[in-house]
């Protein structure tokens, strides 16, 4: 016990065995999330700042809405694929990262046909940049979507530090390439182009190493058809998270987008953030498929996580109104009161990325199709009767009535696992 590292191991023990966690495999595993995480919001940071300097409000706009239309139609590749492959791989079943790809690129074509049909309105109304954009980003859909099987078989494999290596990669060579677009003043096609392929060179690097080391292995001839359960579950939810751009560039405009999608980097960053909480989870859960969940040090442990939530919620909303004029200039001076209030949306943010990875490890299919439901129907629903009326304030209440139901759906469901 005199060694430090004899003492260090004895204290995560310890503190192991009164929290009921793996407390060493959370710090390791989540410090490794969280530096490229990190990295990634500096790197997302400067590339919006760039963007917010360099382009018109208007290409920005955009340059936001073509890819939150692909994000939209991305539903089409399956992307319950990659989350039910981190479960089968947490398992043994390595292989089934082929079948997955298969499956993604299959299904992914049927998103290069909706970014075609999409672009036809847009060819009416004359707007050819949007077009070709459109059907750039629909032609490399279906290979993203296999390739990036990559990276939920090395989250199955609990892999933690090469993910995060691989996620800061894939960032750091994409707002790179973009920024010296947008200092060569280059146009919404040069940028939509560079970010597409830049994304796919990385995805495929990692696919390639990966196959290697999966031939041979075991498959689990569920996986497509659980991620399919999951993709139909998840489908309603995910589109909306989407459709604010879409419908705001169809009824407000593009410059609208742009104050938008400003207003949104710092929520999205600290949402995307609470998703590490999931991936840290989902295998821990998953290598017990029969303990029980929600015990009393579960309730003690999802009190603590909400009490960092709401104090990483206030201080995030406090910096804002400091950050959003020194980053983008007065005139972005209109989101910062559109991100405060987005903030609010995610005051159950880190409980409700736990309730999450419970269900999804316990393959709670209908649960979670349930919880989607009632948070993708209430925020598709409120998006089509506020946002043509109220613009980015109906956005808002929309996200804020619809995280707040899923939440607390989604709490009263692992509650009685």
């Amino acid at each position: 016990m005199n060694n430090p590292y004899n003492k260090h191991q004895f204290s995560l023990n310890k503190l192991s065995g009164l929290l009921g966690l793996d407390v060493e495999y959370f710090i390791g595993g989540g410090i490794w999330l969280l530096l490229p995480f990190g990295i990634n919001i500096l790197l997302g940071i400067i590339r919006s700042i760039f963007f917010a300097r360099l382009l018109q409000q208007s290409v920005y706009g955009q340059f936001t809405f073509v890819n939150a239309t692909m994000g939209t139609l991305a539903i089409l590749s399956l992307p319950g694929i990659n989350t039910a492959l981190v479960e089968t791989v947490a398992r043994g079943n390595w292989g089934s990262m082929f079948d997955a790809a298969r499956a993604r690129a299959i299904f992914g074509f049927l998103g290069t046909i909706g970014m075609a049909a999409v672009s036809v309105y847009f060819y009416v109304e004359g707007e050819d940049q949007i077009v070709l954009a459109l059907l750039i980003l629909g032609a490399f859909l279906p290979f993203n979507s296999a390739f990036q099987v990559a990276q939920a078989y090395h989250n199955g494999r609990k892999q933690i530090k090469f993910v995060g290596l691989m996620q800061t990669g894939i960032m750091s060579l994409s707002t790179i390439l973009l920024i010296l677009v947008l200092m060569v003043e280059g146009g919404l096609i040069w940028l939509v182009l560079v970010d597409s392929l830049s994304k796919l060179l990385f995805y495929l690097i990692f696919y390639l190493k990966a196959r290697k080391e999966v031939i041979g292995t075991p498959r689990d001839p569920g996986v497509v058809t659980y991620g399919r359960n999951l993709t139909g579950a998840q489908a309603i939810e995910s589109i909306a998270s989407y459709f604010d751009s879409v419908i705001l560039g169809f009824s407000a405009g593009f410059v609208d987008v742009a104050i938008y999608r400003i207003a949104s980097v710092f929520p999205k960053n600290y949402n995307s953030l609470t998703k590490i909480t999931t991936t840290l989870t989902i295998p821990k859960i998953a290598e017990h498929p029969n303990r029980q969940i929600y015990t009393n040090r579960v309730r003690r442990q999802l009190f603590v996580l909400q009490m960092i939530n709401l104090i990483l919620v206030i201080i995030i909303t406090i910096l804002i109104q400091i950050f959003i004029p020194i980053f983008y200039g007065d005139i972005y001076s209109d989101s910062i009161i559109f991100a405060q209030l987005l903030m609010v949306s995610l005051i159950f943010a880190l409980p409700d990325a736990f309730f999450v990875a419970a269900l999804q490890s316990r393959k709670q299919t209908k649960s979670i199709a349930q919880g989607n439901i009632i948070s993708g129907v209430l925020l598709i629903a409120f998006f089509l009767i506020l946002v043509p009326s109220m613009g980015i304030i109906g956005i808002i209440i929309s996200r804020i009535i619809s995280r707040w139901s899923s939440s607390f759906f989604r709490f009263y469901k692992v509650s009685k696992i």
